[in-house]
């Protein structure tokens, strides 16, 4: 199958190398990307209980990487993930591996989850967790990869997007033995029968399926997987097509909200900007278009082919693009270290990074997504927020967001996450118990809607 080229925010410090599709290696005008073949695995070698408390259940997981080839491996994202069949939210893991072929490798740093109690109809299913000894540990596994390929080449791959699956039955291993065990289950115990009737909030028991299922049918709907593609050219006239994904959602009956960096993702890289500031890539006039798959749709065809007919974009003229401008910041941006340069980009966690598409007619997705009742935040902070991501990316074929739990801080009027989620993610409206309250603009934070909503300036109807 073929797919365009799919470029993700580079650090400031450019790396020697670039990044690029998962033991794969090629470019400049088409890259020929497949699934990760069999030789490739994630195996989970140890869980361990991490942390109980009143509220809540922690737990470590360690997993384990077996490549084809050698590389160096950048952040490990997961998705789907279930244990002992409740879904759960493990945050994605960035720390740079070398790889060797055939060789086991385990990350360095365990990944943590926690499971809430608020989430469960019932504790039984934790309590038979630790009692019987096992869990089982199911999901998927989005491995991005630094690979060592010609200069001539060094910004333009496309960053490892092949989900590869997860299934282990494994012991739980509790630190202390048969005296914690004994306690975590009399804590647990306790905690069942002391829960009081949860009210019927909008996030109440998230961590069972008819809960998902009703976000879904509620909110999930509203979401479109959104797609920003152009290209770029060198000076030996090669050209790059590029691909940024993300997610909008439909805030009014005629306007649907993304991040501006769906926009101008150009304008958000500071790896481009630095390739343009010299010279090195130039944009290809009239190549920009963008283009949203409602959900319930299907993104591609079993070859791998986008299906643009199931989507609106901005090239036929299906929306237009309200006015708006992103602000910009100085950064010194350099390349091995070397040649540092003054470049201008446009800050992600901004009010500036939002933007409005208007449609002449109402789109063909879910109800409006408005904020509920006023748009104040809580100052102390939120235990239970959902966000909506589409992890699979280019792989993904029927247009279904996955619902991913966050809990996060209030600082300066943006809810910074306790954990952080993946650039899947961005543009994802963010809900609480009261109805929308952010729009997901980087994998740590998002902009309240108390301050998103004066520089939306959405219509009423």
């Amino acid at each position: 199958m073929f797919r365009k080229c799919q470029l993700k925010s580079a650090p400031l410090l450019l790396l020697a190398g670039a990044f690029g599709i998962l033991f794969s290696a090629t470019c400049p005008a088409q890259t020929r990307t497949e699934a990760a073949p069999a030789g490739e695995e994630v195996h989970v070698d140890k869980i361990e209980l991490l942390d109980l408390q009143t509220d809540r259940i922690g737990f470590a997981v360690t997993p384990s990487i077996i490549p084809s080839q050698q590389v160096r491996i950048m952040t490990v994202t997961f998705y789907g993930m279930r244990i002992n069949g409740i879904p759960v939210f493990v945050p994605p893991v960035s720390e740079e591996i070398e790889l060797h072929p055939g060789v086991r490798a385990s990350l360095r740093r365990p990944m943590q989850f926690t499971i809430y109690f608020r989430d469960l109809t019932s504790l039984q299913p934790l309590i038979d967790l630790v009692k019987g000894g096992r869990i089982k540990v199911e999901g998927n596994a989005i491995l991005e990869a630094k690979l060592d390929l010609l200069p001539s080449i060094l910004l333009m791959k496309k960053t490892a997007h092949a989900p590869i699956r997860i299934d282990a039955d494994l012991p739980l291993d509790i630190p202390g033995g048969s005296l914690v065990r004994d306690q975590t289950l009399k804590a647990l115990s306790v905690a069942e029968a002391g829960r009081s009737i949860l009210s019927k909030s909008l996030l109440y028991l998230l961590g069972t399926d008819e809960t998902q299922k009703r976000l879904q049918d509620r909110f999930g709907r509203s979401v479109f997987f959104a797609v920003a593609r152009y290209e770029m050219t060198d000076s030996n006239h090669n050209r790059y097509p590029v691909e940024k994904m993300g997610v909008a959602f439909r805030a009014t009956d005629r306007q649907v909200v993304t991040t501006r960096e769906m926009v101008e993702p150009w304008r958000f890289d500071s790896a481009i900007a630095l390739k343009l500031k010299r010279g090195e890539l130039t944009m290809v006039k009239d190549s920009f278009d963008l283009l949203l798959w409602p959900a319930g749709s299907t993104y591609t065809r079993l070859n791998g082919q986008p299906i643009e007919g199931n989507a609106v974009s901005l090239k036929k003229h299906d929306f237009r693009l309200a006015p708006g401008v992103a602000e910009t910041e100085r950064m010194v941006a350099t390349e091995n270290g070397t040649r540092a340069t003054l470049v201008s980009t446009a800050p992600r966690a901004s009010a500036s990074n939002l933007a409005v598409l208007e449609f002449a007619t109402s789109p063909k997705s879910g109800p409006p997504m408005v904020a509920v009742g006023d748009t104040k935040i809580e100052a102390g902070g939120y235990r239970a927020l959902v966000a909506f991501r589409f992890s699979a990316g280019s792989y993904t074929q029927a247009v279904e967001p996955e619902i991913v739990r966050l809990s996060a801080r209030v600082v300066e009027g943006r809810l910074v996450f306790d954990d952080p989620i993946d650039s899947s993610a961005l543009g994802s409206p963010v809900l609480s118990d009261d109805g929308l309250v952010g729009i997901l603009q980087d994998e740590t934070s998002a902009i309240s809607y108390a301050n998103a909503a004066p520089k939306l300036k959405l219509n009423a109807k």
